[in-house]
């Protein structure tokens, strides 16, 4: 039975770690690991889902994980994407994450099966946290712009250069409180692909464009996006919804 329990978590917990330390813990002073899982979730079984999300919060907090974070579809982007998030915080977290032992082996084979009733898709990738490219302040914002940026092959270094020296003192100028960025390890396309979520009050403040280009203002934007002709490959936005009671921060 352990080793088809092992094999079913392996299939079904991905689900349920989509990393991104708080996704605002992603910003502390020592690099972290994390697990970013996207849950595509069928349209009709959203209650059934956040069922079983409540499940699985409750199993990390028994199994004592400092904190679990969990954002939903909103407004732009694929309305049947969720997120989840945990840390990987030791070697076992590779393998079997933490709630599935404190759930027991009869209570992980119930929950994985309403679990695989509830998606179409799991994908999920193990990414590195990129504090010195990111803004942190401590507080979980209502809403995120996320972005996927794909970079050339061997240009990770200029890419990092100017989100350090252009990017983040001009959304720390706008008052941009929590940018939080990490570079995929193990799972997506290419190691070569950062994630950037930055912390927005509505997807209001999204109005006059992303909010970089808000930051920088049109010019200074455009010119900007010239200047990683041959650095970037491609970005892709989308917006999340933070789901504080599917969701519990580290105590401090």
């Amino acid at each position: 039975m352990l080793n088809s329990m092992n094999l079913t978590s392996r299939m079904i917990s991905a689900v349920f770690v989509f990393a991104a330390c708080s996704l605002g813990v992603l910003a502390q002073e020592n690099p972290q690991k994390v697990r970013f899982a996207i849950v595509k979730v069928k349209p009709d079984m959203v209650g059934e889902f956040r069922d079983v999300l409540a499940e699985v919060t409750a199993a990390y907090k028994k199994a004592g994980v400092p904190w679990r974070h969990v954002w939903e579809p909103a407004g732009f982007g694929d309305s049947t994407k969720w997120l989840t998030v945990v840390p990987m915080l030791k070697k076992s977290d590779w393998g079997l994450p933490p709630f599935v032992s404190a759930m027991g082996e009869a209570g992980f084979q119930q929950y994985a099966a309403k679990a695989s009733k509830c998606y179409t898709n799991i994908e999920y990738t193990v990414e590195l946290s990129r504090p010195e490219i990111s803004i942190q302040s401590g507080t979980i914002p209502p809403f995120i712009q996320f972005a996927t940026v794909t970079v050339a092959l061997g240009k990770e270094g200029a890419w990092e250069s100017k989100q350090k020296t252009e990017a983040l003192p001009a959304l720390k100028k706008a008052g941009y409180k929590e940018v939080w960025v990490t570079r995929n390890m193990y799972g997506g396309e290419s190691t070569s692909t950062y994630s950037l979520a930055t912390g927005i009050s509505s997807l209001g403040d999204l109005e006059e464009g992303s909010a970089l280009q808000r930051a920088m203002g049109p010019e200074a934007y455009q010119r900007f996006r010239e200047s990683l002709t041959g650095i970037v490959t491609s970005v892709k936005y989308e917006t999340f919804k933070y789901v504080p009671e599917l969701s519990y921060a580290e105590s401090k």
